[in-house]
C-alpha cells in the first residue's frame, strides 16, 4: 500500500511540476506578448515620427521652390522696369538732343539776321555820307 501511496504522491507532484511548467510557459508567452506589443508600438511610432519628418521636408522645399519663384519674378519685373526706364531716358536725351539742335538753328538764323541788319545800316550809313557830301 506505501508503495502506491508514494507511486499515486510522485504522479500528483508529476502533474504539479507539469503545471509549473505550463504556467511559466504561459507567463513567458505572455512577457513575449507585452514585449512584441510595446516594440510594435515604438516601430509605429518611429515609422510616423519617419512620415512626419518627410512632410517637414517637402513643405520646406516647396516652400524653397514658392521663395525662389518669387524672387525669378520679382527680378523679371525688377528688369523690365529697368528696360522701360532706360527706353524713357534715351527718348528724353533723343528729344533734348532735338531741342539743342532746333535752338542752334534758330540762334545761327538770329545772327545771320543780325548780319543783315548790320550791313544794312552799313549801307544806309553809306549812303547818308554820300547824300550829305553831295548836298554841302
Amino acid at each position: 500500500g506505501e508503495i502506491s501511496n508514494l507511486e499515486s504522491l510522485e504522479t500528483v507532484i508529476d502533474g504539479e511540476l507539469a503545471n509549473v511548467d505550463k504556467i511559466k510557459e504561459k507567463q513567458s508567452a505572455q512577457r513575449n506578448n507585452k514585449f512584441d506589443m510595446v516594440s510594435d508600438r515604438i516601430n509605429r511610432s518611429m515609422e510616423q515620427i519617419h512620415r512626419r519628418h518627410e512632410d517637414i521636408e517637402n513643405q520646406i522645399s516647396c516652400m524653397e521652390t514658392k521663395h525662389n519663384q518669387e524672387l525669378c519674378l520679382h527680378n523679371e519685373r525688377i528688369y523690365k522696369i529697368a528696360l522701360v526706364h532706360e527706353q524713357n531716358l534715351d527718348e528724353l536725351e533723343r528729344a533734348a538732343f532735338e531741342k539743342v539742335y532746333e535752338v542752334d538753328k534758330k540762334l545761327a538764323k538770329v545772327k545771320n539776321m543780325l548780319g543783315e541788319k548790320e550791313s544794312y545800316l552799313i549801307e544806309v550809313g553809306n549812303l547818308l555820307s554820300k547824300y550829305k557830301k553831295k548836298n554841302k
